[in-house]
Formats: C-alpha cells, sequence, structure tokens
C-alpha cells in the first residue's frame, strides 16, 4: 500500500487566488522567487512593460507580412525573416540570421482526376478573391501535403470518415477493406495518421478533403461573407511524422527514406471537388457519425464504381531555413537563458494567424524589453527571442538550431517560452507541471483589460476554454475551475526543446470556444480575414504581447528560478490512475504493476515538500542579502531548470528520437490529438495494447522519477545551504 502523499501547496492554492490584476489583494501577494523586498520594484517594472504593447503597432505589423504567401524555401519567406532582423536590430538589440539546409519538397505536378463512372478533375489551386487583395498577391502554389510520396495511382475510392484509428477499426469490424484502394477522408484537423493507417491496410493513395459540415456554410456564411471555409478550399500542412523528420536535415535523406515520410501520395482536394467523388461511391451506407453536410448519400465504396487518378511529382531539393535570433546579454547570469520564440513561415497562405499574430506580439514584447532596456532596465539573465523558418513542414527551423547548440542549450536554457497563433479568447498553455504555480501566478497578476478582470479570473469563470488537445472544459456552475497545465505534444517549435531535450517548455497562446477557423492554412488566412473575425482591434494580440513580456521579467530576474514541484506527484500519480483504469479493462494488458512508480512518486512528494521548505527563507531576504547571494544560488537554479532533463530516456537506440521524453509528449504514430501524459506507457495501453511493452515503460518511468526526485533533493540541499 503506497503512502498518502503530502498535502501540496501549490494544489490547495488553486482556487484560492481569484484575485484581479491590479487590486489591493493582488499586489500584496508574493511573486514566487522574489523576496518580498523586491516584490514592489517588480511589479512596477511589468506595469511599465504593460503599458507599452500598441495595437495600431501590432496591426500596422500584421499587415505588412501578410501581403502574400511566404512558405519555406521561397525568397519571401527569407524576406520575411531579413524584415525581422533590421526591425530587432532597429530596437537597439543584437540579432542574427542562422540558415540550415533542410530538404523540402514542393509540388511540380499534381492531378486528382475521378475517371468513372463520370469525369472530373480537381481543380488543386485556391482562386483569389477580388474583396481580398492579399489573396491576389503574386506567389501562390497549387495547395498540397507536405512530405507525400510521388507516385501516380489509379484505383477505386474508399471513405473513411476522419481517417482517424477509430475510424479504421470501425471498417476493420465491419470487414470493408481498403487494399488497393484510394481514401477519401475529412480533414479533421489532423494530418499524420491518416496516411500511415491507410497505409498498414494496404491502401495506395489517400485523399484529403473538408466538408462544410465541419468547418464549412453549414455551420455558417463562407468567406468572404463570413468566417466559414469556403468550398474552394484547402489546407496545406505537412503530412510527415515530426520526430522522424531530422532524417532530412541538413539536407540529408531522400524521398522515402526517413520514418515520418509518406509512402504513397497523400493530396488535398477541395470540399466541391470531393462532392462528384462522394456522389459516385458505392457500397454500404457510412455510419450517421461519419455523415456529412453535403446533398449526396455518404457511403463506403466497398462496392465502387467511383474511380480516381491521383498522380502527384515533387522537387525535393535541399533548400534553405533562415532563423532570426536576438540577444539581450544578463548583466549577473550571463549564461543562463530565457528565450522566447515562434515561426514566421506560413503555409497555405499569408499566414495571418498562424503564425504572425503571435510573430507581432513576441516582436512587440520584445520592443517593450528593449525600451525598458534604453530605460536602465538591465536583466540579470539573458534574453534570447527567435523567429523561426519552416515549421509548418515539420518543426524544421528551431530543430535544426536546438540540434547545432543542444549542449549549451542543456547547459543554460532555463525555459522555453512558444507562441504560434493568438484570436479572442482565454489563455491556454502547455508545459511541465513544475511551471503551473509560475503561469498561476503571472495570469493573477495581469489584467485581461477586454474583461475587467485578470486574466487567471477570466479563464477560471469563461464559459467554456479551448484545450490544446481540442476539448473543451466547461465552467461547472459558473464556479472556478482549477487552472491547469496540458501535457506538451508535436505540434509546436516548443516540442523538440521539451521533447528532446528536456528544457522546460511552454507553448502560450489565446483562444475562444469553437469557432471561425475557416481560413486556417488556406490562401484566405489575411490581415483582412484576421481583423474581421478572429481578433477584431487587436486587443488580444496586445495582451498575448504583454503575457511573454511579464512571464520573460519574472524568469530573468526571480533571484531563485519559480519552479515548484508540490503538485507534480499528486498531478502524475491521477493520470496514471487513469490510465490504469484503461488497461484493467484491456485484455491484453489487464492490471499495470505500478508498485514501485507509487513508491517513486512517494520519494518525489517528500523531495518536493524538502525543496518548499528550503526555499521560505528566501522571503525574507533583503535586497543587499540577494546580491551577495546571487553568485551561491546560481547553481541551486541550474539544478531546477535541469531537472526536467532527469525525464528522459537516457537509452537512445529506442522509441522515437525525436520524443525522448517519458511523461510529456505523443502517444506516437498514431495519435489523434498528439498530446499524452506518459506517452510511452498509453502507447502500450491504448494504441499498441501489449503487458510487456507496459512493464517496461513503467520500468522507465520509474528510474526517471527517481532521478527527478534526486535533482530537486539536490536542489533543497544546495538552497538550505545557499540561504544559511
Amino acid at each position: 500500500m503506497a503512502r498518502p502523499f503530502p498535502p501540496s501547496s501549490a494544489l490547495l492554492a488553486l482556487g484560492a487566488v481569484l484575485v484581479a490584476g491590479g487590486s489591493p489583494l493582488a499586489a500584496q501577494a508574493g511573486i514566487r522567487g522574489f523576496p518580498d523586498a523586491l516584490a514592489a520594484a517588480q511589479r512596477a517594472r511589468e506595469a511599465e512593460a504593460r503599458a507599452i504593447p500598441n495595437r495600431d503597432t501590432l496591426a500596422a505589423h500584421m499587415e505588412r507580412l501578410t501581403r502574400g504567401p511566404h512558405l519555406v524555401g521561397t525568397p519571401a519567406s527569407r524576406a520575411v525573416a531579413e524584415a525581422l532582423l533590421a526591425r530587432w536590430r532597429s530596437y537597439g538589440v543584437d540579432a542574427h540570421i542562422e540558415t540550415f539546409p533542410a530538404r523540402i519538397p514542393l509540388p511540380v505536378s499534381q492531378v486528382v482526376e475521378l475517371v468513372s463512372p463520370e469525369r472530373h478533375v480537381a481543380t488543386l489551386q485556391e482562386p483569389g478573391l477580388p474583396e481580398d487583395p492579399a489573396t491576389m498577391a503574386p506567389g501562390y502554389i497549387p495547395s498540397f501535403a507536405g512530405f507525400a510520396a510521388d507516385g501516380d495511382v489509379t484505383a477505386e475510392v474508399a471513405y473513411v470518415n476522419y481517417g482517424f484509428q477509430e475510424d479504421f477499426r470501425l471498417l476493420d469490424s465491419l470487414g470493408v477493406s481498403v487494399r488497393g484502394k484510394i481514401v477519401l477522408a475529412r480533414d479533421g484537423g489532423v494530418s499524420a495518421p491518416k496516411w500511415r493507417l491507410a497505409a498498414e491496410r494496404g491502401a495506395v493513395g489517400v485523399l484529403v478533403y473538408h466538408d462544410p459540415k465541419d468547418e464549412g456554410y453549414y455551420t455558417g456564411d463562407a468567406y468572404p461573407k463570413g468566417a466559414r471555409r469556403p468550398e474552394f478550399a484547402m489546407r496545406t500542412g505537412s503530412h510527415a511524422g515530426s520526430e522522424d523528420l531530422t532524417d532530412l536535415m541538413g539536407g540529408a535523406g531522400a524521398p522515402g527514406n526517413a520514418g515520418g515520410v509518406p509512402t504513397i501520395p497523400v493530396m488535398v482536394i477541395a470540399g466541391q471537388d470531393a462532392l462528384p467523388i462522394l456522389r459516385n461511391l458505392g457500397g454500404a451506407v457510412a455510419p450517421e457519425a461519419w455523415r456529412g453536410a453535403y446533398p449526396v448519400t455518404y457511403r463506403l465504396g466497398n462496392g465502387g464504381p467511383a474511380r480516381v487518378r491521383m498522380a502527384l511529382r515533387s522537387d525535393w531539393a535541399v533548400r534553405t531555413l533562415h532563423n532570426v535570433v536576438a540577444t539581450i546579454p544578463g548583466a549577473r547570469s550571463e549564461a543562463q537563458w530565457v528565450l522566447v520564440g515562434t515561426h514566421h513561415d506560413a503555409i497555405g497562405g499569408p499566414g495571418a494567424d498562424d503564425p504572425i499574430s503571435s510573430l507581432v506580439a513576441i516582436d512587440e514584447a520584445l520592443r517593450t524589453l528593449a525600451q525598458l532596456r534604453a530605460r536602465g532596465w538591465r536583466p540579470a539573465r539573458t534574453l534570447k527571442f527567435l523567429a523561426w523558418d519552416g515549421e509548418e513542414l515539420g518543426i524544421l527551423g528551431s530543430l535544426a538550431w536546438m540540434d547545432r547548440h543542444a549542449d549549451a542549450l542543456r547547459r543554460s536554457a532555463i525555459v522555453y517560452l512558444n507562441g504560434d497563433n493568438v484570436q479572442a479568447g482565454w489563455f491556454r498553455a502547455q508545459g511541465p507541471p513544475s511551471l503551473q504555480p509560475f503561469v498561476q501566478e503571472l495570469l493573477r497578476d495581469l489584467p485581461d483589460p477586454e474583461r475587467g478582470v485578470s486574466v487567471l479570473e477570466a479563464w477560471q469563470q469563461g464559459p467554456g476554454i479551448m484545450n490544446p488537445g481540442g476539448s473543451v472544459t466547461a465552467a461547472s456552475g459558473g464556479g472556478a475551475r482549477p487552472f491547469a497545465l496540458a501535457p506538451m505534444g508535436l505540434n509546436t517549435d516548443a516540442a523538440p526543446f521539451g521533447l528532446k531535450l528536456g528544457i522546460p517548455a511552454m507553448h502560450m497562446a489565446y483562444s475562444g470556444r469553437p469557432g471561425p477557423l475557416g481560413a486556417r492554412h488556406t490562401r484566405y488566412e489575411t490581415y483582412q480575414y484576421y481583423s474581421r473575425f478572429l481578433d477584431p482591434g487587436f486587443g488580444t494580440v496586445a495582451l498575448l504581447s504583454r503575457t511573454f513580456a511579464m512571464a520573460a521579467l519574472r524568469l530573468a530576474d526571480a533571484p531563485l528560478l519559480p519552479f515548484a514541484f508540490t503538485g507534480v506527484a499528486p498531478l502524475w500519480r491521477r493520470q496514471l490512475e487513469d490510465i490504469d483504469k484503461v488497461a484493467r479493462a484491456t485484455p491484453r494488458v489487464g492490471a499495470l504493476p505500478l508498485a514501485p512508480l507509487w513508491e517513486a512518486l512517494d520519494t518525489l512528494a517528500q523531495a518536493a515538500a524538502r525543496y518548499e521548505a528550503a526555499a521560505a527563507p528566501l522571503t525574507r531576504l533583503s535586497p543587499d542579502d540577494v546580491a551577495r547571494r546571487w553568485n551561491a544560488l546560481a547553481p541551486v537554479n541550474a539544478r531546477l531548470y535541469q531537472a526536467e532533463q532527469a525525464l528522459l530516456d537516457p537509452d537512445t537506440t529506442r522509441g522515437p528520437r525525436y520524443n525522448r521524453h517519458l511523461v510529456m509528449g505523443t502517444t506516437g504514430l498514431y495519435s489523434r490529438t498528439g498530446v499524452n501524459p506518459f506517452p510511452h506507457l498509453t502507447r502500450a495501453v491504448v494504441e499498441r495494447p501489449d503487458a510487456a511493452v507496459a512493464r517496461d515503460a513503467i520500468e522507465r518511468l520509474v528510474a526517471a522519477v527517481r532521478r527527478y526526485a534526486a535533482q530537486v533533493d539536490a536542489a533543497a540541499v544546495a538552497l538550505t545551504a545557499a540561504l544559511r
């Protein structure tokens, strides 16, 4: 029987601090990592920083960057990087561009043709709209599925709903085979699993389309009249598994020899081009949940007669990635780095939402900190702002930069804060639980000007919050809900930092309830679309800028970095108990042997309690005390931010090389959401049930938790000595 966990001070605090930023109680509350004697000065500096971001500046910057497409590997993408470089240097900070080669396929020729029983040729090129000048700009290329295999196939078509694992399992149970067929799948916002699941069952190609029931006229007016996806829109994006694209970095590799690259042709088509195929499908009627909004009978295609030819040829050239890096050196601990970044490349169109909304917010945060620096402030630690290239085709630029600087990052990187896109709505984030109290305090002290309360209170009282995995958590009875960070997935530039190197990484954004995302990754993701439908007035973009600036200020200047571990073991225990419930109901797995893991978690909980006790005297230090102890605290801080590295699998020969983290990440190659706690164990329970693999995953977890607990304990010992 496992011993009970000691009460978690972090968890007890959840729901207790519901104070609007700027209120008297918020002003009296402490800031984790800062002595009480320094809190007032820190709050004054943060208030000064919050006053700098300007909505008009943000809007004007977005408009300039979204006048046309800027796909990775094109001159337009390089031009965006060079414009950022000039802008960042104009702020008075050191900045440079780092280049990297990568093999990036772009389409040369594409054909999708319904050849029988009627003939229809798909357009494959989104038309420009005279109502939106940015869609008429030069430089657009046909929509495509990134990293799809070249090929020319003609075959009957099978309809597979979204092409998720549960969809193929249902077809398997019905005795419907896709062998030798081209499968037609609704998009559903997830790309990589479709081709893999189809190829494993013998399919020869994949066509992906957006059904109007999901994002089109079924739910509202289509663009340009409204925010929904037009029938002629197609979502361009990578269909490769990001965890395997290291095979193509540095210009290495060739088509088909990287594990995550599709082995069959994959192409995206417009809904209006999918309709003739759907109309000519035979076979059994599709289940009700599989039926879209077109006026046809949705059938599985297991009786013909629709036959389609799809032909794809790409140029698999080595192209150049352009990453922009700006540095503000630390005045006290130059070798400890706070990293803030997002990507600058867009796919399908101008990318106003993804990523330019986040890029201009992070640019404005850098301008904010540069202005504070010009007024006399010097960060104690080094700040690095980064704009990545190649994210949309597989997190390429950040992965390349991280691999080049891996040794320095392991030593120096405190936290990587990532952005990607932002819409009007509520805060959401992914990251390690050791940063949850830091984020909660940040949101407690950050005013939400649109609502007149703190960002935390807005989150807790909101009508519904979009989680990173796509689900919505609703408020219960209008009361406050505990704030929680979601585990890290594979679909942002934060992923390689957290999952491959074990650097504490967070993805931060704002978004609303499920709403108008009809332009994402299309020609119509323009400034006009964004400013009309996603964040009119740019208030949320400005709020994201303030969020990044405040987070960077606290991480740069806190004498003791604001990591906290008391909530970690209880959270992991709850997550493991949920996995065990699934395992017990899975015949090929059964009850998990978790007793050693409960003991390891007990050890972690005790170490976390000792660390909290060791940190308590910090609040009483004077500014002079902090100055005298700064160097003594540096190795303590290093232990804190390097603790996450203990959760990586030391055996680099097994599992995805990209996702070495044993607690956060993806379940692997078939995940619908891409986000799961304990991904290696979850894969052995849910995706590929195997009791022996599950036992091995638990053994690795036990060792990792013990390493992590030892790191926390060592930090507690070192902190006690530093504060003595």
